[in-house]
């Protein structure tokens, strides 16, 4: 179940910059939002719980993890565009 948690972790990220983005599109705004703080301590919080996944599974090959961390990555990687160029 941890190696899920960042990926929903990053897919609630996404729906975070798309809610922020339809919120605030017309006119530049001071301050970033409650959703972009949410946004980026969300997004620092996925680290350790990834890291806890890769040490429970550390009897297991790497390439049986490798799936689920690359998924973890993508996921990331997904949340993170759409906050660059949505905002």
């Amino acid at each position: 179940m941890s190696g899920l948690a960042p990926i929903f972790v990053s897919l609630f990220c996404v729906a975070l910059v798309l809610v922020g983005a339809a919120k605030f599109c017309a006119p530049p705004h001071l301050d970033e939002g409650t959703e972009a703080h949410i946004f980026h301590l969300l997004m620092v919080a996925q680290l350790p719980i990834a890291l806890s996944f890769i040490f429970t599974r550390a009897g297991k090959p790497f390439v049986q993890i490798l799936p689920v961390l690359a998924l973890q990555v993508f996921a990331w990687a997904v949340a993170a565009s759409a906050a660059a160029l949505l905002t």
